[in-house]
């Protein structure tokens, strides 16, 4: 690390004994918006963008809807353009991509392939004991950056996944009496980790969010990672927090590091479902229906690549 950003850490560390010696807290408050920034820069020098995620990122982003119809229908139609002769069957992919990006944007079509991920039922906090020992261990779902409402923290928020899963986490560790480890890194390379953002909104609930993981960018990592921090305070058991498209998957990589795991899926239900008029709404593209998509098929990738790799061990 450059000696300048060494001086950084230097300056944050004295920050912090200011703050208890009489005389000198009115400088530590009046830095302390300094500080603030000065944590972040930190923090965007200790990460670096994840190169599998980066990877992952992009592939998903061309084969799964909308990308990958779109993809295809603007092929269709330049080879439909340019060469008359295969006009007509390349006028029939470009309708069939057409169908495909309008169906795959649907609630039906999201709900439909989400049930296909294996999903684990949900939990009952209203009716959950407290427990003596365990952890309540809670995924990362993403960051929104250039936040400019948290320009003074960061500039990074949370995402509407994060979000869901943050409060589920925050009161199933409210009714199980149980700390929470948030794990999630920054893999877009700047910002302030998920983890840590999820430790504060945790802390924010009036919760324990006694340990974060801020070095992963992938599920397998969260759970690799996560692991020794969990074994050192003697937890074997844990309560999972993520999605229900996403809990299989997690699932398989905690047991993969000799967990106990109880799953608590959450982020059931959308905006249309109940509604008089959900079943028409429900096939009609929507933002929504479009993402719950992207997630499940997402997901049944990384199930079909995640047996394919165990089967070859």
């Amino acid at each position: 690390m450059p000696h300048g950003f060494q001086r950084l850490r230097a300056a944050i560390a004295l920050h912090d004994q200011a703050r208890h010696i009489p005389g000198l807290s009115i400088w530590a408050s009046g830095h302390a918006r300094a500080r603030a920034k000065v944590r972040a820069i930190v923090a965007t020098d200790r990460n670096r963008m994840h190169p599998h995620w980066l990877l992952s990122t992009l592939v998903v982003t061309l084969l799964l809807p909308p990308g990958g119809p779109l993809v295809l229908a603007l092929l269709a139609g330049t080879v439909a353009w340019r060469v008359p002769r295969w006009r007509r069957p390349a006028g029939r992919v470009l309708g069939i991509a057409l169908i495909a990006a309008w169906v795959a944007a649907t609630p039906w079509c999201g709900r439909l392939l989400a049930s296909w991920t294996h999903p684990a039922p949900p939990l009952r906090l209203d009716a959950l004991q407290p427990q003596g020992e365990g952890a309540v261990v809670l995924l990362g779902g993403s960051r929104k950056l250039a936040a400019r409402e948290y320009a003074g923290q960061g500039a990074t928020a949370l995402s509407g996944p994060s979000l869901e899963r943050t409060v589920y986490a925050a009161r199933l560790a409210r009714a199980a009496h149980l700390p929470v480890l948030a794990t999630g890194g920054a893999p877009e390379g700047n910002g302030v980790p998920e983890a840590e953002l999820m430790r504060r909104l945790v802390a924010d609930m009036g919760q324990d969010a006694r340990w974060i993981e801020t070095r992963s960018a992938t599920t397998e990592e969260n759970a690799a990672f996560s692991a020794p921090m969990l074994r050192a305070a003697g937890i074997r058991r844990i309560y999972l927090v993520t999605h229900y498209w996403h809990m299989a998957r997690a699932r398989r990589y905690f047991e993969g590091q000799g967990f106990t795991v109880t799953p608590a899926p959450c982020g059931w239900g959308g905006e249309v479902e109940e509604s008089p008029a959900g079943g028409i709404l429900s096939l009609l593209p929507r933002t929504d229906g479009l993402m719950l998509t992207r997630f499940a098929l997402r997901e049944a990738l990384g199930q079909l690549w995640l047996s394919i790799r165990q089967g070859i061990r």
